[in-house]
């Protein structure tokens, strides 16, 4: 946006060096426009509440989307856990068949299966198939933290995951939800 004002009012073409990465403006960035007026880049604000804080490069680029989000709909019934590649866990515990649709890269992995089998699944697959985050990121993220949630049929409930997307639940029952404490 910054280059595209710039390049408007002054003709200049990318002066400001553009990243998909977060993070990259180091410091102020000031842009003058005249003698008394000029526009500041900021770094922003680092929030520590976002995934994205504690990944790097390559599990940075595994979730960031690069097409446009199509929604994906899981039909779960009870005693059955979605995988949101390795970062979060949802354990559907009781209730009626509900729809989980999912909001995020389309190509990040989201898999299904017994609740009974959940916690060997990630034992066995944590550096595969359910790699991401990765070993050194884990370390980083903490612990597993886990908190239920009940929803029901007349409002459908919202889990974001801070960086990454979110997954919205319709239907009626108790879920849950198994992420990184950090």
């Amino acid at each position: 946006i910054l280059n595209k004002i710039i390049k408007k009012y002054t003709g200049v073409e990318d002066l400001i060096t553009v990243s998909n990465n977060v993070n990259t403006t180091l410091s102020n960035i000031y842009i003058p426009f005249d003698e008394e007026t000029y526009l500041v880049d900021t770094p922003g604000i680092v929030n520590r509440k976002s995934l994205i804080y504690y990944l790097g490069k390559e599990s940075y680029d595994y979730i960031t989307p690069k097409k446009f989000i199509k929604p994906k709909t899981f039909q779960l019934n009870p005693m059955q856990t979605l995988f949101i590649a390795g970062f979060l866990r949802i354990d559907f515990l009781e209730g009626e068949r509900s729809s989980f649709i999912s909001n995020f890269n389309n190509n990040l992995l989201i898999h299904r299966t017994k609740l009974e089998n959940a916690d060997s699944f990630y034992a066995s697959h944590k550096d595969d198939m359910l790699k991401y985050p990765q070993d050194f990121e884990r370390a980083k993220l903490g612990n597993f933290v886990s908190k239920e949630v009940e929803f029901d049929l007349d409002k459908k409930i919202d889990i974001a995951i801070f960086g990454i997307g979110f997954m919205s639940i319709y239907g009626k029952g108790r879920i849950r939800i198994v992420s990184f404490e950090n």
